[in-house]
């Protein structure tokens, strides 16, 4: 016994030399002697060593011990005796530890228990994934009704209008009013810049400035500010603005329209970025009665929109080199979908306001509480 207790003496010495876990060639793998080493209160590994190769996320220096029991062992008394659970650094520690044995576990695991395993967990797992892909995709379905809907409460039967209020329009008006403020208080304003030494063209120059610029917020050409659906024909009535003042309408079937491209960040997933620049061929318009052969407008990002509709209508339905069969049948389901929508008359006022998602994200963020407990609870 005095002489297996002196082996293991100079091994833990030699371990502390080198930085290394060699020390499982030196003592015997016997039960007796490893009853006799894990019955001691040292630790195999310096304390210093543990604290280095565990913050270094280092599982290769303990996975190649010789003896992973003692590796155990050494770990366990460490955490019993310089680990606070509590802290962040215990935590990490834990979780480190926890990794550790399961890959020693997957490394030391027989070819029939990694395909007993393997098989087991794979079933499970598919299981869950697809109970949580129907989940997900239910979601998705209802909150993009809901969302719909609430765009119906703004339509009044449209499948598009541009918002009243948009950005560029109160940008210009604002900058209208700041004109007209100015110029109301004239005097007193040059003269507060004359006494800071501003030059006398300045307050003019800065009054012409914000002039153009609201009058470049509030210009438009050739942007499409509503479409709507002729009833007698079933063809689309886009109302395009040529300026602030003046617009015409235009009568274009669904398969004479599609987007050239996206100007906004509708694939990045931006709220009110849909902007589109699209092309339309073969239209009436239905002031002069004239036939036009193509034209390309503006979809404005800021407005309202029945989404499926229009995902129908932005799309390429062109068809060169046959003639499609299925094209008018699934306009005529589009239709009929979004006819069934707006003749509910949408969600409006308060409605409006508890079925988006900006309620719902105010009742997530003000209470923590509930949140925690409803994921608890789907868990």
């Amino acid at each position: 016994m005095q002489n297996t207790l002196q082996v293991q003496s100079a091994a833990r010495a030699t371990a502390s030399d080198s930085d290394s876990l060699q020390v499982g060639s030196i003592l015997g793998n016997t039960n007796s002697s490893l009853k006799e080493y894990l019955d001691q209160e040292e630790l195999m590994i310096p304390v210093e060593t543990i604290i280095a190769r565990t913050e270094a996320k280092d599982y290769r220096f303990f996975l190649e011990s010789n003896n992973f029991l003692k590796v155990v062992d050494t770990l366990e008394k460490f955490q019993e005796n310089h680990v606070d659970r509590l802290s962040d650094s215990g935590k990490e520690f834990m979780l480190f530890k926890a990794s550790l044995y399961q890959m020693y576990e997957v490394s030391n695991r027989s070819g029939t228990e990694h395909e007993a395993y393997s098989f087991r967990i794979e079933r499970s797992n598919l299981r869950w994934l697809y109970n949580a892909n129907l989940d997900y995709c239910n979601e998705l379905v209802r909150v993009n009704r809901e969302e719909n809907m609430t765009n119906h409460g703004a339509l009044n039967g449209a499948v598009f209008k541009q918002k009243m209020l948009n950005t560029d329009r109160v940008r210009g008006v604002g900058a209208f009013a700041a004109v007209a403020a100015a110029s109301s208080h004239w005097m007193p304003i040059t003269l507060a810049l004359a006494g800071l030494g501003v030059p006398a063209a300045a307050p003019a120059v800065g009054l012409a400035a914000t002039l153009f610029y609201g009058m470049h917020k509030l210009n438009v050409s050739d942007t499409v500010s509503s479409i709507t659906i002729d009833d007698s024909t079933g063809n689309l009535v886009l109302d395009i603005a040529h300026s602030a003042v003046s617009s015409r309408k235009i009568m274009v079937s669904p398969t004479n329209v599609k987007s050239v491209v996206a100007l906004g960040q509708d694939n990045l997933g931006a709220d009110d970025c849909e902007s589109n620049l699209i092309q339309v061929t073969n239209y009436t318009d239905m002031k002069t009665g004239e036939a036009g052969l193509t034209g390309q407008y503006i979809i404005p990002a800021e407005a309202h929109r029945d989404k499926p509709l229009m995902d129908w209508i932005l799309s390429d339905n062109s068809t060169v080199n046959y003639e499609s069969t299925t094209d008018a049948d699934f306009n005529d389901l589009m239709v009929t979908n979004f006819r069934k929508n707006a003749s509910t008359g949408g969600h409006k006022g308060v409605e409006a306001y508890f079925t988006n998602g900006i309620y719902k994200d105010e009742r997530i963020e003000l209470n923590a509480q509930e949140t925690e407990t409803t994921l608890l609870a789907l868990q």
